[in-house]
């Protein structure tokens, strides 16, 4: 049986990003994982016809195509759980332009270059391991990073900056995970991975580099929580809702976006301005945060999310909060 291709969006070069329309229209979400169509077979008590051979089918979540909700018989645990938060996801997002920050993780030189230690130690390990990851940061990471900056800053909204790096030359602030990874850079080049904070491989990708008066915080672990006060300033800044992006999906994006939404703030994590090492590993990561800890969406779908909510009249803002109570 053949199914409609969904629309492709252009800043996607790979074909990973799926389109997304707002409100509580069906989506086609990006944390698609690819798995094998269910093989179960047909109800006993039921004959199959020309007609039914095949379950009925309906488009699923994650650009899976998954059987009608009345042939739930033939579904894997899998496509139940991926149509729960297909279901789920369709809730509309509650957001106020004027208390949301943009929050950019680890977007530095040491994982934005190939010819730095962090990517030099893969490279020695597998070469070639970090091809498609380099070509999916500089084709569409920076620019839709880019382009959120643009939208937040050309509306006074807050830009926020988190990297990671040692404040002892050594390293001996670094958790243990981080200076194992480290130790396998002295094996193999000589040197450390995870750079002195102010060191040329600490600095924040030129592209996407802060500018004067925006927040700037270090942190030494993967997530800023357990080593920053972030939560707090964003607090006394007056800030509730969050959208998240940067490097890497699986390891510090959603481990931040984890911990935020922990402490009590609405996130959204920018599927198209975060990648990682393989498109299996992000599409995973961006599934398991969608599950129960936030939203996921593409660069155009939060620009579009925010546009509309500063285009809202004050009364029909007045109006949600007040059916919300």
């Amino acid at each position: 049986m053949s199914t409609k291709s969904p629309p492709q969006l252009s800043h996607n070069d790979d074909g990973d990003a799926g389109a997304i329309s707002s409100g509580t229209s069906s989506r086609r979400h990006p944390a698609r994982l690819r798995v094998q169509e269910s093989k179960a077979p047909a109800n006993k008590g039921m004959q199959p016809t020309a007609a039914n051979d095949a379950p009925r089918l309906m488009p699923g979540p994650f650009g899976r195509v998954v059987p009608k909700m009345d042939d739930r018989s033939v579904m894997t645990d899998h496509e139940k759980i991926q149509e729960m938060v297909r279901l789920k996801d369709q809730a509309p997002i509650a957001i106020e332009p004027a208390r949301t920050a943009l929050l950019i993780i680890d977007v530095q030189r040491y994982f934005a270059r190939p010819d730095y230690p962090f990517a030099q130690v893969i490279g020695k390990l597998m070469p070639g391991a970090t091809d498609g990851y380099f070509n999916r940061v500089r084709s569409r990471v920076l620019p839709n990073i880019e382009q959120l900056q643009h939208y937040f800053r050309s509306h006074h909204l807050p830009v926020v900056f988190c990297g990671a790096g040692s404040h002892l030359l050594d390293g001996r602030d670094l958790p243990e995970w981080l200076r194992g990874f480290d130790e396998l850079g002295i094996q193999l080049l000589g040197c450390r991975v995870t750079p002195p904070v102010g060191t040329p491989s600490w600095q924040f990708e030129d592209r996407v580099a802060p500018l004067p008066g925006e927040l700037v915080l270090n942190k030494t672990s993967s997530g800023p929580l357990a080593s920053t006060k972030l939560d707090q300033i964003l607090h006394n800044m007056g800030i509730n809702s969050l959208v998240v992006c940067g490097l890497t999906t699986a390891v510090c994006v959603t481990q931040t976006a984890r911990e935020t939404a922990d402490r009590g703030f609405r996130v959204i994590v920018v599927e198209d301005a975060c990648t990682e090492m393989s498109e299996e590993m992000h599409r995973a990561a961006l599934f398991a945060f969608s599950y129960v800890f936030g939203r996921v969406r593409t660069t155009a779908d939060v620009v579009k999310l925010l546009a509309n909510a500063i285009a809202e009249p004050q009364h029909a803002r007045d109006a949600r909060k007040d059916a919300r109570a």
